[in-house]
């Protein structure tokens, strides 16, 4: 049992998948077969022997069956064949588009160990782009029709064995239509042989699988072979015709169409047989263009069998009958004797078979009246000496088509020779001096002629008549720098200061005249320099230099102004002066003898020191400066005061509603003090001084003593009263609360023992101050306004800026510009302007004890500028990190900078700009709190995007291009805010602009000269300047603008492109300062910045301040880039 069972399984029945390996595979796999079939015979003829043996052995019979069941299992697992797999998935047929992807699949259920290929027709597929093996599978991408016919097999092989197995053949049935055909005349074999009455047989040429079905159409509409019997459709794409005649003519086109879409044939067939009885052209009518009261005749003849009949039509109208002047010949010709412009037209000549069968001939023709526009003007040409010249007439409208000729003072120009035409074109090989002159274009045809001169002109290099000139030239003097040469046509002369062409219309100081010479008028020290010029024509140019030496006048630098001293103080008065020689410079006294100053008071080097101002050193001074180039002086007055303090002080008061209020308010200072009062409360904001006391009808009075009396108190009077007691010096002030109630109080305010003490008080009082009043009024009208205003820049920042004040308890000496007035005295500065600002600061005013020093951020020219924690300084935030800056100088036009810098922002409400968000002023520093951004200042933020040539890694992402534009208009915007309100920012730059993690710009005014970006600033003139944003103007003309702002955002933008590089960092301080000096000065293009933004930028370093845009038209340019948002 067990050895048949054995030979059932190896050799009777065999895996069937043999069959087909030997039936379809020859050579290894066969042998390979009949070997594995041997060995398992031997090992079966070896069992054989030991089945005796082992029977036996185990005589039990149960013993017996153990060891069967075992030996069979052995055997079974022995008999396991590796070749035996079973393919699945299948290839499969298929049904498939040609041009569209398809795939056949293949595979077997356990694919280890064997590999597969694909075959076609029995040979092996080798992969290509668009048929090739995605695993087992075989991929088309597309179908073609041509080399995917066939029966394709999938093979699978053993590795190890050798062993292959085909699967059974797929093929496709692939759907295919021609996408274009043509439609062939089959029978009669050529299209001479066509006549009236034979049948024909065409043949449409689109082929496809599965055969397409076919649609015939004549002329465009189908033909319906049910309605004509003549006409039958063959379905292989024939169409016979029988008994053909001319109503057949026509074009025959053919559709085919099966599962694979519809395709249409796009070359017909045009059936075309002659009928003798419908009209042929033999001669036609031409256009015709005549001249007006000219004959015109139209030829028109048409032949048939019989003779077709013919007649005229004139633009759609007709048919013409015989006229005297317009009439039909014998033999159909149109004949027109003197043509109109009427006449002019459209005439068809309409020729009709006489048995009215067919459609009517029609031929056309025009006539118009010959006509010659005018020739276009022909500018000067001009060609240097030995070039050729090339000019082209260009003819003019015209019937019939002008002809066009060249003449040369009445002589046609030949055709050939050094001068020569050809067609429209003039031509001068090798031009002389001798060709100048006029040349005649001529443009004619049978209406006339036209005639156009163009003058040609030889160019000569230029030669110098006056070369240029070393010059010297006084200051403010004119200066005449001749460049004269001569040359034909009369040359072009340019200047170039350096490397910049001068532009007089940027600069209306330059002027250049017809011969070549520069003027410039008036002349400044910072022309002086290397010209050059350039005399050029089309043959050549020439270039001249020379040195501008421009002797620098003397004069003062700046201008000695006013000043008005502290009793006690240490002041130094500068005086400073320059010209072409080093000035003396030297102060005198007026009614002083310069060897009698006191042992306090030093003089050297121009500077007036005064080490304890002192009574009798108020008074004028001039200052005297000396030079080779003469004497010049400049007088001021020294003021000296005492600063006011109240000797009697205000105190709150509460009286009854109607009662009378009387505030006293008392001060002593030298020159006396003037008591004004301010009142304050929701609805009003008055200023109250003694002349609202002559004031008919009003209830608040200031008394001469320096009381304020208000009568018939309402409730609105009820509020915050100021007493400000200011000399010519300095303003202090006190504050009181008046409450209103509504019973009456007894008290001061209403004692009339108080009342008679005020009047005799008021009448002693009254002569001493109109004395007071009468030498203030006196003093202030000799005083200068304009040197006032030459100190605080312009009148209109000084009027914005002036009476600025603070308590006595402060400390701090106000500057004396922010005091001075035209008015009679100084009491306008407590105006409505000042009260506004001055209510403004009340409600900034902030505890100094509520700031916690979080650390030093810097120092500046003002003092320290430190991070801080401000406790409840914002609504709805407990601690807000804030920036402090302090006002720790003595110094007294740092000081107005600083107080211009506290109006600046407590009247900014821009997203862009740091808002002020209080004031500590109760004590020494002064102290301003403004906003703080998280991410610092602008300048870090760049540098950290920085790449470094890839030795260091950014610790922020880069910037792109949209973001850095997006930088640079929220600075744009912030300015312009800024500069509609008239402020000046003087220190703009990417270290003074703040950022969040949003990239939300606000600019501030951090200016941390002194420590943290010390090398971004420049000592000049006893203080520090940001030299390398700062344009020519600025720095040496003190010409500060909304404009010198604008060229600071050009350099901040640079900055932006450049993150954060310091401009011009190859030169040192000095070389900046040259290059300023020479207008040489403009920074590279930044990598990758793209053109259209570097323009931005240049036009804000414009030299003349006027020629720089605005911070509207900057806000404008950046909105409308268009730039790449991947960069």
């Amino acid at each position: 049992m067990v050895r048949m069972y054995i030979v059932d399984n190896y050799v009777v029945n065999p895996p069937s998948g043999s069959k087909r390996v030997h039936q379809g595979h020859q050579g290894s796999a066969t042998s390979v077969s009949h070997q594995k079939f041997h060995e398992r015979q031997a090992q079966n003829i070896g069992l054989n022997m030991v089945l005796p043996t082992i029977g036996r052995i185990f005589s039990e019979r149960r013993t017996l069956l153990l060891v069967l069941v075992l030996l069979g299992l052995v055997l079974k697992c022995q008999c396991r064949d590796p070749d035996s797999f079973v393919f699945d998935p299948v290839p499969i047929g298929q049904d498939v588009l040609d041009g569209r992807r398809a795939q056949m699949s293949c595979g077997v259920v356990d694919p280890v160990g064997l590999q597969f290929h694909w075959e076609l027709d029995g040979q092996r597929l080798v992969n290509t782009s668009r048929r090739g093996m995605v695993g087992s599978n075989l991929q088309f991408e597309p179908v073609d029709k041509d080399e995917d016919q066939g029966e394709f097999r999938c093979v699978a092989s053993n590795v190890t064995s050798g062993y292959s197995k085909s699967s059974d053949p797929a093929s496709f049935n692939i759907r295919w239509l021609d996408d274009t055909g043509r439609v062939r005349l089959e029978n009669p074999s050529a299209e001479n042989l066509l006549q009236a009455g034979i049948p024909i047989t065409l043949r449409c040429r689109i082929m496809g699988s599965p055969t397409p079905t076919y649609a015939w159409f004549r002329n465009g509409e189908e033909v319906d072979t049910d309605v004509d019997v003549r006409f039958t459709s063959a379905r292989d794409g024939r169409l016979t015709i029988d008994n053909i005649s001319p109503d057949d003519n026509g074009v025959y086109s053919c559709r085919a169409e099966n599962r694979a879409g519809q395709a249409v044939s796009n070359e017909g067939f045009n059936l075309e047989l002659l009928d003798e009885s419908i009209p042929r052209l033999v001669v036609g009518p031409q256009d015709v263009v005549v001249n007006k009261n000219d004959d015109a005749r139209l030829d028109c003849v048409f032949t048939a069998d019989p003779p077709p009949t013919i007649q005229w039509y004139f633009n759609n109208e007709g048919p013409l009958t015989n006229q005297s002047r317009i009439y039909q010949g014998w033999n159909g010709s149109l004949i027109i004797r003197r043509v109109k412009k009427k006449d002019e037209g459209q005439y068809d000549c309409v020729a009709t078979g006489s048995n009215g069968r067919g459609t009517p001939v029609v031929a056309q023709a025009t006539i118009s009246l010959a006509f010659l526009g005018h020739l276009n003007s022909l500018d000067p040409y001009m060609v240097p000496a030995g070039d050729n010249l090339i000019a082209r007439c260009a003819p003019p409208d015209g019937l019939p088509e002008p002809v066009i000729t060249w003449e040369r003072d009445g002589v046609p120009v030949p055709s050939s020779g050094r001068i020569y035409t050809t067609g429209e074109q003039l031509i001068i090989n090798r031009t002389q001096v001798s060709d100048m002159g006029n040349f005649t274009c001529v443009a004619s045809n049978t209406a006339g002629e036209e005639r156009q001169n163009m003058m040609v002109v030889v160019a000569t290099a230029p030669e110098w008549i006056q070369r240029p000139e070393d010059t010297d030239v006084d200051e403010d003097g004119h200066a005449y720098l001749h460049c004269h040469t001569r040359a034909t046509p009369d040359p072009t002369v340019s200047w170039h200061r350096t490397s910049l062409r001068i532009d007089p219309r940027k600069d209306n100081r330059y002027e250049v005249f017809s011969n070549g010479t520069l003027h410039i008028s008036p002349l400044r020290v910072l022309d002086e320099g290397d010209y050059f010029c350039a005399s050029q024509t089309l043959a050549g140019s020439i270039e001249g230099q020379l040195f501008l030496n421009v002797i620098e006048k003397l004069k003062f630098s700046p201008s000695p102004v006013p000043r008005t001293l502290e009793l006690g103080d240490t002041v130094a008065i500068r005086c400073n002066a320059k010209g072409e020689y080093p000035p003396a410079i030297q102060w005198l006294k007026h009614n002083v003898e310069s060897s009698a100053w006191p042992a306090y008071v030093q003089e050297a080097n121009g500077t007036l020191q005064i080490n304890g101002v002192q009574k009798e050193d108020a008074g004028m001074y001039t200052c005297i400066a000396s030079s080779q180039q003469g004497l010049i002086n400049a007088t001021i007055k020294l003021t000296v005061f005492v600063k006011p303090h109240f000797t009697v002080t205000p105190n709150d008061t509460t009286v009854g509603e109607g009662s009378q209020v009387l505030l006293h308010c008392q001060a002593e200072g030298d020159p006396e003090p003037i008591i004004t009062w301010t009142g304050t409360n929701s609805k009003v904001q008055n200023v109250y001084t003694e002349k609202s006391c002559e004031e008919e009808g009003t209830r608040h009075c200031v008394l001469p003593n320096g009381t304020l009396r208000i009568t018939k108190a309402e409730p609105e009077d009820q509020g915050k009263y100021t007493c400000i007691a200011g000399n010519v010096g300095w303003l202090t002030r006190e504050e009181v609360n008046v409450v209103i109630s509504n019973g009456a109080i007894s008290g001061l305010g209403t004692d009339p023992a108080m009342l008679k003490t005020i009047g005799i008080a008021c009448g002693c009082a009254a002569a001493y101050i109109i004395l007071v009043l009468g030498l203030m009024f006196y003093c202030r009208r000799r005083k200068p306004s304009d040197k006032y205003e030459e100190e605080e820049g312009t009148k209109e920042e000084a009027d914005k800026l002036n009476g600025a004040v603070a308590k006595e308890e402060n400390g701090i000496h106000y500057a004396d510009t922010m005091l001075k007035t035209d008015n009679a005295i100084p009491l306008n500065m407590v105006n409505s302007s000042y009260n506004k600002r001055r209510g403004s600061y009340d409600k900034l005013q902030f505890p100094r004890h509520d700031l916690q020093s979080l650390g030093l951020l810097g120092r500046g020219e003002f003092g320290e500028v430190f991070l801080a924690k401000a406790q409840g300084i914002r609504d709805g935030e407990e601690e807000t990190i804030v920036v402090v800056k302090s006002l720790s100088t003595r110094d007294e036009n740092l000081q107005f900078d600083f107080r211009r810098e506290m109006d600046m922002l407590s009247k900014m409400n821009h997203d862009n700009v740091v808002r002020l968000l209080g004031v500590c002023k109760e004590a020494e520093p002064v102290c301003l709190i403004t906003e703080y951004m998280e991410w610092g200042d602008l300048k870090q933020f760049l540098m950290a995007t920085r790449h470094e040539n890839g030795k260091k890694k950014a610790s922020l992402p880069p910037l792109s291009m949209i973001q850095k534009i997006h930088i640079a208009n929220q600075i744009v915007l912030g300015m312009e805010h800024l500069s509609n309100h008239r402020f000046i920012h003087k220190d703009l730059a990417a270290r003074n602009c703040l950022l969040n993690p949003h990239l939300d710009i606000k600019i501030s005014t951090l200016s941390l000269s002194r420590d943290v970006y010390a090398t971004e600033y420049y000592h000049y003139h006893q203080q520090y300047v940001p030299l390398r944003w700062m344009p020519a103007e600025a720095i040496f003309e003190d010409d500060w603008s909304t404009k010198s702002d604008v060229y600071a955002f050009g350099i901040t933008m640079w900055e932006i492109f450049n993150l954060g590089c310091l401009p011009f960092k190859e030169m040192d301080d000095e070389d900046v300062m040259k290059g300023l000096t020479l207008g040489e000065l403009e920074p590279e293009i930044p990598p990758y910045c793209p053109k259209e933004v570097f323009a931005v930028m240049q036009k804000c370093w414009a030299e003349s301040p006027k020629d720089r845009p605005t911070f509207s038209d900057l806000a404008v340019a950046l909105s409308e880039l268009e730039v790449d948002s991947d960069v």
